[in-house]
This record gives C-alpha cells, structure tokens and sequence, in this order.
C-alpha cells in the first residue's frame, strides 16, 4: 500500500504525522509527504521522502494561511505533483489541509483524516449549548472557506447532502473513550486513534538544563503554554504578576505568541519549542491554553493541568480536561493574580485530580496510536480497495 501523507510543517501535526509514517513503514507499506519546506530536513533524517510542490520548489501547507482559497491551491498544485510522482493507493491529510480534499476529490482518491483530541462539528447528543454554537459556527466556517477555494479554482460548491465532508473516508481522531463522552454518538467512519505523539528520539539539552536546574534548586517545574491572543484578554499578565510567588520554575512555550516578553520574573525559562514529552513526566503541573499537543501530552503522562483557552478548539479542550477529572479550567476575561495562584495551588493540592490523572495516563501510555492508524488504513484499504494487509486484533 502506497500512502501519500500530507501536514501543515509545524511539529504539533507534523511529529503525529511521522510517527503514523513510521508505523506504515514497519508495517511493510511505502510512504511519502507532501509538506512544507521547513519539514525537509526533519524527514530526511527520520529517512522519510518529502516530494517538492513542482520541479521547482515553493512554499505550501503552511499553517498560519491554511484557510486561504491561494495556500488551499498552492496545496493541490503540490499534491498533484506528488501524485504522478509517487502514485500513491490513498492520501493520508488534516482537517486544516483543505487541499487535500480536493485532491481526493479531483484525482479520484480515498481520504483518510487525522483529527485533533475534539470532534470539531455538530454531532447528534450534544446537550451543552455552548458546545453546540461553537460546533455549528466552526461548520459554518469551514464550509466558508472549503467552498471559497472551490470557487477560485472553478468547482461547484460541496454537496453535504450525503453528510460531513470533512470527514474523508476514515477519520482518525486522536482521542481515547477514557476521556471522550461523545464517542457513542460519532459517526461511523469516526475512529479513536490514541494520542499518535512522536518526536524526534535526540535528548534534548535544554530539557536536561530544566531539569538539573528544577532539581538543584528544589523548585517544582511547570509547562506553560500562551500560543496567540486571538484579540481576547489573556492570562500571561497576571501568570507574570504571580510567578515568584510560588516555589516554581515555569518553562514557557512563546510558539505562536504574540505578546510582548520584556520584564519577565526570575523564575521563567523561555523556549521557541521543547520536546515536551521529554519534559511532561517531570512536571508538576501544566497552564495551558488547550493546544492539542499540550492537552495530549498531559492525559499521556498524567499532568494536572490548567486550561484557560484562548479561541477556536481551546474550549472544547477545556471542557475534556473537566469532564474527565484531569484538571480545571478559568475564562480567560475572569483571570486575576490572585484567582490565577489560588486555582493553581487548589490544583496542585488536589489528590483526586492527580489520581485520576494518574488513571487516565495508564489507558493512554498502553495505546500504540501510531499502530493503530497503520491497522484502520489496512483494514480499510483491504476492505474498499482490495489492498494492505490485515490489522491486528488491538483495532478498536
């Protein structure tokens, strides 16, 4: 089986990527990406193929575009090329790489789709109203841009009559039933897939910097996690206002930050990005917006966790870390100094919340999502196309 995967070139998609790559490579298939640029080096060395966007190549799936009718066209251009490169069975994409679904769409391919720890649209039982007005706006945006693109490139708008488009042929949904309520009322081709993190095997020396310092010191470390202000009030003034007030080191992650770092306290240590499962067994606790990887990594490796999301998807992770016993949430508008340390030492505090965490940890460290997602793309490839090889009995 020849599986084409494509991701946006930032770590959180493109490390889960490589790692389901890997995992099909064990397994006996062929693989190959079509990515940004910046993934180049990365794949060469984990000995993964990156196809250029043409003979001559350019920029593409690059995040911070990926709702723009040009990114979505350069990503087809790219896939196409690949394509008749690499002649792949099925195309392996991401809910942000749009183009990919056109490509499934024009070249007559089947799609998988790798999916964040939320389901992202309307499902039948949801009950929260909040829930629901975030799903049905989040529909209503990706029909917007999808159809936009499908407009500068000369097609017809997508029929959602025959359900979500969204979806592809399989979604793989990067989640357990541990901590996912809603599972029952997915649609079929919805599979739970584990948390699917990898990252690059090199120990990393700032981590072990982190550590000897959180060790010489006696001081408890914790991730913190801005990402962007999405124009909403955020809680990093008042985290500053209250870091040595605490026997803490803070390791912040300024990836996608847009606010200023002049004036920070003694006590927090700055990084562009960390391997954080690397860091994430030794921390005591976690501040987080809700970002996948964050969120995943916690439930992995068992970290309390503080979530005070920023826009988009943040909420739904806000309402999985309570609903699962794992943490506890703030609005982001509410979050004071004071109510900022007094959440953080109640959650440090709490047995119950690092007892289950603990559980929760257990159900995903026993998980091989990388496996699993090779098994699904078998499965189904055996079933629909008469290719791949049977999975093993641990598919879910």
């Amino acid at each position: 089986m020849k599986v084409l995967l494509t991701t946006p070139g930032t770590p959180g998609f493109l490390f889960p990527t490589i790692g389901i790559a890997r995992a099909l490579v064990a397994k006996g298939h062929e693989v190959a990406f079509a990515t940004s640029q910046t993934a180049g080096d990365l794949l060469r060395s984990a000995g993964l193929e990156r196809i250029p966007r043409t003979e001559k190549d350019g920029h593409s799936f690059e995040i911070f575009n990926w709702f723009h009718p040009t990114a979505i066209g350069l990503q087809l251009k790219h896939i196409h090329y690949a394509t008749k490169h690499f002649g792949p069975d099925l195309l392996l994409g991401h809910p942000l790489t749009m183009g990919t679904y056109l490509a499934a769409e024009l070249l007559d391919l089947p799609l998988a789709v790798i999916g964040s720890p939320n389901f992202l649209w309307p499902v039948a039982g949801d009950r929260d109203p909040e829930s629901i007005r975030r799903r049905k706006w989040r529909w209503r945006d990706f029909l917007k841009y999808y159809n936009l693109a499908r407009q500068a490139l000369g097609i017809d708008r997508v029929d959602v009559s025959q359900g979500n488009p969204f979806l592809g042929d399989l979604y793989l949904m990067r989640s357990l039933a541990e901590v996912e309520p809603e599972a029952a009322h997915f649609p079929e081709k919805v599979k739970l897939v584990g948390d699917c993190l990898w990252e690059p095997p090199e120990t990393s020396r700032a981590v072990g910097r982190l550590l000897r310092e959180a060790e010489e010191t006696g001081r408890e470390l914790w991730f913190v996690q801005v990402g962007r202000s999405f124009q909403r009030t955020s809680y990093f003034h008042s985290l500053v206002a209250i870091a040595e007030r605490r026997h803490w080191l803070l390791v912040l992650c300024r990836d996608r930050m847009d606010l200023d770092l002049d004036g920070l306290p003694e006590n927090m240590r700055v990084f562009d990005h960390l391997p954080l499962g690397q860091l994430a067994p030794r921390l005591g606790g976690m501040i987080a917006v809700g970002g996948p990887t964050a969120v995943l990594s916690g439930w992995r490796h068992g970290v309390p966790m503080l979530i005070i999301p920023g826009g988009s998807e943040q909420w739904d992770s806000a309402d999985h870390v309570v609903d699962a016993g794992v943490g506890t949430s703030l609005v982001p508008e509410e979050v004071t100094p004071d109510l900022l340390l007094r959440t953080v030492e109640e959650l440090a505090a709490d047995e119950g919340i690092r007892r289950r965490c603990g559980e929760v940890s257990q159900v995903f460290r026993a998980f091989d999502g990388h496996r699993c997602v090779a098994d699904h793309l078998e499965n189904w490839a055996d079933e629909r196309l008469g290719i791949g090889q049977m999975g093993y009995s641990g598919v879910k």
